[in-house]
Protein backbone atom coordinates (compact mmCIF):
# COMPACT_ATOMS: atom_id res chain seq x y z
CA UNK A 1 0.00 0.00 0.00
CA UNK A 2 2.84 2.37 0.84
CA UNK A 3 4.41 1.70 -2.58
CA UNK A 4 1.14 2.54 -4.33
CA UNK A 5 0.85 5.83 -2.44
CA UNK A 6 4.49 6.66 -3.23
CA UNK A 7 4.07 6.16 -7.00
CA UNK A 8 0.77 8.07 -6.98
CA UNK A 9 2.48 11.04 -5.38
CA UNK A 10 5.36 10.80 -7.87
CA UNK A 11 3.05 10.80 -10.89
CA UNK A 12 0.96 13.68 -9.59
CA UNK A 13 4.08 15.83 -9.37
CA UNK A 14 4.88 15.35 -13.11
CA UNK A 15 3.43 17.30 -16.01
CA UNK A 16 3.54 17.28 -19.81
CA UNK A 17 4.16 20.41 -21.85
CA UNK A 18 2.07 20.48 -25.04
CA UNK A 19 3.11 23.21 -27.44
CA UNK A 20 2.28 24.39 -30.95
CA UNK A 21 4.75 26.37 -33.06
CA UNK A 22 5.69 27.74 -36.48
CA UNK A 23 9.12 27.54 -38.12
CA UNK A 24 10.53 29.65 -40.94
CA UNK A 25 13.90 28.80 -42.42
CA UNK A 26 16.11 28.50 -45.42
CA UNK A 27 19.39 26.97 -46.43
CA UNK A 28 21.36 25.18 -49.06
CA UNK A 29 21.75 21.54 -50.09
CA UNK A 30 24.92 20.03 -51.54
CA UNK A 31 25.08 17.06 -53.92
CA UNK A 32 25.05 13.70 -52.14
CA UNK A 33 25.07 10.03 -53.23
CA UNK A 34 26.15 10.94 -56.76
CA UNK A 35 25.08 8.81 -59.76
CA UNK A 36 26.30 8.95 -63.34
CA UNK A 37 23.96 10.97 -65.55
CA UNK A 38 22.14 9.16 -68.35
CA UNK A 39 24.32 10.64 -71.14
CA UNK A 40 28.16 10.60 -71.11
CA UNK A 41 30.78 13.02 -72.39
CA UNK A 42 31.35 11.71 -75.92
CA UNK A 43 34.20 12.63 -78.29
CA UNK A 44 33.93 11.60 -81.95
CA UNK A 45 36.21 11.66 -84.96
CA UNK A 46 35.17 13.32 -88.21
CA UNK A 47 33.64 10.04 -89.44
CA UNK A 48 31.59 9.80 -86.18
CA UNK A 49 33.64 6.90 -84.79
CA UNK A 50 34.01 7.15 -81.00
CA UNK A 51 37.31 8.43 -79.62
CA UNK A 52 36.31 8.44 -75.94
CA UNK A 53 33.35 8.18 -73.59
CA UNK A 54 33.33 9.47 -70.03
CA UNK A 55 30.69 9.40 -67.29
CA UNK A 56 29.65 12.56 -65.47
CA UNK A 57 28.64 12.00 -61.83
CA UNK A 58 26.37 14.16 -59.70
CA UNK A 59 22.79 14.91 -58.68
CA UNK A 60 20.25 17.56 -59.63
CA UNK A 61 19.18 17.96 -55.99
CA UNK A 62 21.62 20.63 -54.87
CA UNK A 63 20.39 24.18 -54.47
CA UNK A 64 18.67 26.70 -52.23
CA UNK A 65 15.66 25.74 -50.07
CA UNK A 66 12.97 27.91 -48.46
CA UNK A 67 10.93 26.22 -45.71
CA UNK A 68 7.77 26.85 -43.68
CA UNK A 69 6.63 24.36 -41.05
CA UNK A 70 4.08 23.95 -38.28
CA UNK A 71 4.43 21.46 -35.47
CA UNK A 72 3.13 20.25 -32.17
CA UNK A 73 5.11 18.95 -29.22
CA UNK A 74 2.69 16.64 -27.46
CA UNK A 75 4.99 15.60 -24.62
CA UNK A 76 8.19 16.78 -23.02
CA UNK A 77 10.37 15.11 -25.64
CA UNK A 78 8.36 14.07 -28.71
CA UNK A 79 6.41 15.82 -31.43
CA UNK A 80 5.18 15.91 -35.02
CA UNK A 81 5.80 18.45 -37.75
CA UNK A 82 4.45 19.23 -41.23
CA UNK A 83 6.70 21.19 -43.52
CA UNK A 84 6.35 22.57 -47.02
CA UNK A 85 9.44 23.75 -48.84
CA UNK A 86 10.61 24.99 -52.21
CA UNK A 87 13.79 23.75 -53.86
CA UNK A 88 15.44 25.99 -56.42
CA UNK A 89 18.08 23.70 -57.90
CA UNK A 90 21.48 24.57 -59.27
CA UNK A 91 22.26 24.36 -62.96
CA UNK A 92 24.34 21.21 -63.53
CA UNK A 93 26.60 20.18 -66.40
CA UNK A 94 25.40 16.67 -67.27
CA UNK A 95 26.69 15.67 -70.74
CA UNK A 96 28.57 16.75 -73.85
CA UNK A 97 29.18 15.55 -77.39
CA UNK A 98 31.88 16.91 -79.68
CA UNK A 99 34.26 15.87 -82.44
CA UNK A 100 38.00 16.19 -82.90
CA UNK A 101 37.56 18.52 -85.90
CA UNK A 102 36.03 21.18 -83.62
CA UNK A 103 33.13 21.65 -86.02
CA UNK A 104 30.45 20.24 -83.73
CA UNK A 105 29.78 20.54 -80.01
CA UNK A 106 26.62 19.98 -77.95
CA UNK A 107 26.51 20.58 -74.20
CA UNK A 108 23.69 19.64 -71.85
CA UNK A 109 22.73 21.21 -68.53
CA UNK A 110 19.98 20.27 -66.07
CA UNK A 111 18.27 21.92 -63.11
CA UNK A 112 15.09 21.49 -61.08
CA UNK A 113 12.39 23.45 -59.28
CA UNK A 114 10.18 21.56 -56.82
CA UNK A 115 7.65 22.09 -54.07
CA UNK A 116 7.80 19.30 -51.49
CA UNK A 117 5.78 18.27 -48.44
CA UNK A 118 7.62 16.71 -45.52
CA UNK A 119 5.75 15.23 -42.50
CA UNK A 120 8.05 14.06 -39.73
CA UNK A 121 8.28 12.85 -36.15
CA UNK A 122 11.03 14.01 -33.85
CA UNK A 123 12.57 13.69 -30.39
CA UNK A 124 14.10 16.64 -28.56
CA UNK A 125 15.54 17.67 -25.22
CA UNK A 126 13.03 19.57 -23.08
CA UNK A 127 15.35 21.51 -20.78
CA UNK A 128 18.26 23.86 -21.13
CA UNK A 129 19.08 26.95 -23.13
CA UNK A 130 20.13 24.82 -26.11
CA UNK A 131 17.80 21.95 -27.03
CA UNK A 132 19.12 19.36 -29.51
CA UNK A 133 16.68 17.27 -31.58
CA UNK A 134 16.50 14.65 -34.34
CA UNK A 135 13.69 13.73 -36.74
CA UNK A 136 12.80 11.86 -39.91
CA UNK A 137 9.93 11.12 -42.29
CA UNK A 138 8.84 10.67 -45.92
CA UNK A 139 9.26 13.53 -48.39
CA UNK A 140 6.83 13.97 -51.29
CA UNK A 141 7.68 16.15 -54.34
CA UNK A 142 4.13 17.31 -55.15
CA UNK A 143 4.81 19.91 -57.83
CA UNK A 144 7.93 20.44 -59.89
CA UNK A 145 9.88 19.99 -63.10
CA UNK A 146 13.37 19.19 -64.27
CA UNK A 147 14.70 21.52 -66.95
CA UNK A 148 17.08 20.30 -69.65
CA UNK A 149 19.07 22.84 -71.67
CA UNK A 150 20.91 21.87 -74.88
CA UNK A 151 23.32 24.19 -76.70
CA UNK A 152 24.75 23.13 -80.06
CA UNK A 153 27.53 24.87 -82.02
CA UNK A 154 28.32 23.93 -85.65
CA UNK A 155 30.83 26.46 -87.05
CA UNK A 156 31.29 24.44 -90.24
CA UNK A 157 27.73 25.26 -91.30
CA UNK A 158 27.64 28.68 -89.59
CA UNK A 159 24.89 27.66 -87.16
CA UNK A 160 24.20 27.32 -83.44
CA UNK A 161 21.01 26.16 -81.75
CA UNK A 162 19.33 26.25 -78.35
CA UNK A 163 16.68 23.90 -76.96
CA UNK A 164 14.98 23.99 -73.56
CA UNK A 165 12.89 21.06 -72.25
CA UNK A 166 10.55 20.92 -69.27
CA UNK A 167 10.43 17.37 -67.89
CA UNK A 168 7.73 16.06 -65.53
CA UNK A 169 8.11 12.95 -63.41
CA UNK A 170 6.03 10.17 -61.91
CA UNK A 171 4.77 10.46 -58.34
CA UNK A 172 7.41 9.31 -55.88
CA UNK A 173 8.10 9.13 -52.15
CA UNK A 174 11.55 9.86 -50.80
CA UNK A 175 13.13 10.09 -47.36
CA UNK A 176 14.44 12.97 -45.30
CA UNK A 177 16.10 13.14 -41.89
CA UNK A 178 17.52 15.97 -39.81
CA UNK A 179 19.48 16.74 -36.65
CA UNK A 180 19.72 20.15 -35.11
CA UNK A 181 19.47 22.36 -32.06
CA UNK A 182 17.35 25.33 -31.03
CA UNK A 183 18.35 28.09 -28.64
CA UNK A 184 15.98 30.20 -26.53
CA UNK A 185 16.87 33.58 -27.96
CA UNK A 186 15.73 36.11 -26.91
CA UNK A 187 13.29 34.01 -24.84
CA UNK A 188 11.60 30.60 -24.72
CA UNK A 189 8.80 31.73 -27.07
CA UNK A 190 11.15 32.87 -29.84
CA UNK A 191 13.93 30.42 -30.79
CA UNK A 192 16.74 30.36 -33.29
CA UNK A 193 17.64 27.00 -34.79
CA UNK A 194 20.18 25.37 -37.06
CA UNK A 195 20.04 21.84 -38.47
CA UNK A 196 21.70 19.52 -40.95
CA UNK A 197 19.52 17.48 -43.33
CA UNK A 198 19.84 14.52 -45.64
CA UNK A 199 17.33 14.11 -48.49
CA UNK A 200 17.06 11.00 -50.63
CA UNK A 201 14.78 11.38 -53.69
CA UNK A 202 14.82 9.68 -57.09
CA UNK A 203 12.17 10.57 -59.68
CA UNK A 204 11.31 8.58 -62.80
CA UNK A 205 10.82 10.71 -65.94
CA UNK A 206 7.30 10.69 -67.39
CA UNK A 207 6.97 13.37 -70.10
CA UNK A 208 9.00 16.17 -71.63
CA UNK A 209 7.95 19.25 -73.56
CA UNK A 210 10.16 21.50 -75.65
CA UNK A 211 9.43 25.08 -74.57
CA UNK A 212 12.12 26.92 -76.55
CA UNK A 213 13.96 26.08 -79.78
CA UNK A 214 15.93 28.60 -81.78
CA UNK A 215 18.68 28.58 -84.41
CA UNK A 216 21.23 31.35 -84.83
CA UNK A 217 23.33 32.17 -87.89
CA UNK A 218 26.74 32.68 -86.31
CA UNK A 219 28.12 35.21 -88.81
CA UNK A 220 25.08 37.51 -88.90
CA UNK A 221 23.45 36.81 -85.52
CA UNK A 222 20.03 36.25 -87.15
CA UNK A 223 17.76 34.10 -84.97
CA UNK A 224 15.04 31.75 -86.24
CA UNK A 225 12.28 30.42 -83.98
CA UNK A 226 12.11 26.71 -84.81
CA UNK A 227 9.48 25.91 -82.18
CA UNK A 228 6.70 27.79 -83.97
CA UNK A 229 6.76 25.45 -86.98
CA UNK A 230 7.99 22.21 -85.39
CA UNK A 231 5.98 18.97 -85.53
CA UNK A 232 4.65 17.50 -82.29
CA UNK A 233 7.10 14.60 -82.70
CA UNK A 234 10.00 17.01 -82.06
CA UNK A 235 8.39 19.02 -79.25
CA UNK A 236 6.97 16.35 -76.91
CA UNK A 237 8.39 13.09 -75.52
CA UNK A 238 6.66 10.19 -73.76
CA UNK A 239 9.09 8.23 -71.59
CA UNK A 240 8.50 4.48 -71.49
CA UNK A 241 10.24 1.41 -70.07
CA UNK A 242 10.54 -0.41 -73.39
CA UNK A 243 11.05 0.61 -77.01
CA UNK A 244 9.95 -1.70 -79.84
CA UNK A 245 9.54 -1.49 -83.63
CA UNK A 246 6.00 -0.25 -83.03
CA UNK A 247 7.12 2.65 -80.84
CA UNK A 248 6.98 6.16 -82.28
CA UNK A 249 10.72 6.74 -82.65
CA UNK A 250 13.25 7.86 -85.21
CA UNK A 251 14.03 5.45 -88.06
CA UNK A 252 17.03 3.17 -87.64
CA UNK A 253 18.97 5.12 -90.28
CA UNK A 254 18.87 8.14 -87.93
CA UNK A 255 19.86 6.23 -84.83
CA UNK A 256 16.37 5.15 -83.79
CA UNK A 257 14.76 1.74 -83.64
CA UNK A 258 11.68 2.16 -85.82
CA UNK A 259 11.77 0.47 -89.23
CA UNK A 260 9.10 2.80 -90.61
CA UNK A 261 8.57 6.56 -90.75
CA UNK A 262 7.25 7.87 -87.38
CA UNK A 263 3.95 9.69 -86.94
CA UNK A 264 5.06 13.33 -86.70
CA UNK A 265 1.67 14.35 -85.29
CA UNK A 266 2.30 12.31 -82.12
CA UNK A 267 4.92 12.67 -79.36
CA UNK A 268 8.18 10.78 -79.66
CA UNK A 269 8.71 7.66 -77.50
CA UNK A 270 11.97 7.37 -75.58
CA UNK A 271 13.36 5.27 -72.74
CA UNK A 272 12.76 6.63 -69.24
CA UNK A 273 15.36 7.07 -66.51
CA UNK A 274 15.45 7.83 -62.80
CA UNK A 275 16.93 11.18 -61.86
CA UNK A 276 18.93 11.60 -58.67
CA UNK A 277 17.91 14.51 -56.39
CA UNK A 278 19.86 13.47 -53.27
CA UNK A 279 21.36 16.21 -51.14
CA UNK A 280 23.03 16.93 -47.82
CA UNK A 281 22.57 20.44 -46.49
CA UNK A 282 21.95 22.96 -43.75
CA UNK A 283 18.82 24.83 -42.67
CA UNK A 284 18.77 27.94 -40.45
CA UNK A 285 15.76 29.88 -39.19
CA UNK A 286 13.44 30.95 -36.40
CA UNK A 287 10.80 29.11 -34.39
CA UNK A 288 7.87 30.90 -32.77
CA UNK A 289 5.98 29.07 -30.03
CA UNK A 290 2.25 29.79 -30.32
CA UNK A 291 0.73 28.08 -27.30
CA UNK A 292 1.80 26.13 -24.28
CA UNK A 293 -0.37 23.83 -22.20
CA UNK A 294 0.79 22.12 -19.02
CA UNK A 295 -1.14 18.96 -18.12
CA UNK A 296 -0.62 17.63 -14.65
Amino acid sequence: MKKVIFFACLLSSQFIIAQGYLKLGGGYGFSASKDNFSSPVLVLQGNNSIVSKENVYGTIGSGATFRLAGGYTFSNNFGIELEGYYLMGDKKYVAEESNTSNNYRETKFASTKQFRVFPSVYARASKGLVKPYIGFGPVLPLVGFTFLELRTEEPIINKSSYRYYKVSGNFTVGFESYAGASIDCPNENFNLFMEVRYTGVRVKSKKAKLTAWSETEISSGNVTDKLATADLFYTEINFVDKITNESNTLPTVLGGINTSIPDFDKPMDDLTSKNNFNSFGINIGVRVNLLKKKTE
